[in-house]
């Protein structure tokens, strides 16, 4: 769920636990309001929990919001973002990270492309993504199933996450002898 909950980012809120308050949490990055699930709940807040509980509520963000916690500021914003999926969490991991990445183009996509190579800094994640946006900045035509990725130099998927500095080669099918 938290895929970029770091030793880091716990060994801060370890060091300013509270145990005054019924609880320590952060603030979440994105509303400000308190992150129930990682935080430090002191002993002293099971009766006031179970109490809570019993007059039929449920959110311990709103326990929190309404008790004596003490809130603290995350030391890295994206520490408790949320992640369910591998989607999301691919998503998550190269969401709009721009990096510059190196594209060869052969045969016909180098007449498509009206160039044999390019740098280009990119948000893609993937050589699929990758492809997409070519195609339509470059009027490229070939279905990607017609076509074969290389990363560096070696066979790769359509699927695999791209990095900075990579070398991208969309292959596609030849005849000749």
């Amino acid at each position: 769920d938290l895929p970029f909950l770091t030793e880091r980012t716990l060994q801060h809120l370890i060091a300013r636990r509270d145990p005054q308050k019924v609880a320590t949490a952060y603030r979440s990055a994105n509303d400000g309001l308190p992150e129930p699930l990682c935080a430090i709940w002191e002993p002293a807040a099971r009766e006031p929990v179970l109490t809570y509980i019993a007059t039929g509520k449920q959110c311990p963000r709103k326990f929190l919001i309404n008790s004596d916690a003490a809130l603290l500021d995350l030391p890295d914003a994206r520490a408790l973002d949320n992640v369910n999926t591998p989607e999301e969490f691919r998503a998550a991991t190269t969401a709009a990270v721009a990096k510059t990445v190196r594209v060869q183009y052969y045969a016909i996509l180098r007449e498509q492309a009206g160039r044999s190579a390019e740098s280009l800094t990119t948000a893609a994640a993937t050589p699929a993504e990758l492809y997409a946006e070519l195609a339509a900045q470059r009027g490229l035509r070939l279905a990607r199933e017609h076509l074969k990725v290389a990363i560096n130099a070696e066979f790769g998927d359509w699927d695999a996450p791209l990095q900075a500095g990579d070398t991208v080669v969309f292959i596609p099918p030849v005849a000749g002898g």
